[in-house]
């Protein structure tokens, strides 16, 4: 895998000090981002990080709920760190399919 961060550049949302917001590529789920660390190396974004960037990752997952919940109203949040090309976690917002739209759709 060749991918490099900078291959992103164009969906950068927001850099911080030791964070940078990116909007997910694929849009399949509303909003879904990813936070990357900006210090290199292979690090695990929550176990070998800072108090500093742990503190401010937390503070960034906040705004990214509260800007989702304004635009999109999700039911879940969801995280994932698969740490395959660079120190990042996902955050996925999932809308749950409601019980009367659920019937709707087995109806028709």
């Amino acid at each position: 895998m060749n991918e490099s961060i900078d291959d992103y550049e164009h969906l950068k949302l927001k850099t911080y000090d030791h964070w940078t917001l990116y909007l997910h590529d694929k849009q399949n789920y509303l909003g879904r981002c990813y936070i990357a660390l900006n210090r290199k190396g292979s690090l695990d974004p929550f176990s070998d990080t800072t108090s500093q960037e742990r503190d401010e990752l937390g503070n960034i997952v906040a705004h990214v709920h509260k800007a989702l919940a304004a635009l999109y109203q999700p039911d879940i949040y969801n995280y994932a760190n698969f740490r395959n090309v660079w120190p990042h976690c996902h955050c996925i917002s999932f809308h749950a399919m409601r019980v009367d739209a659920w019937f709707m759709v087995v109806i028709l």
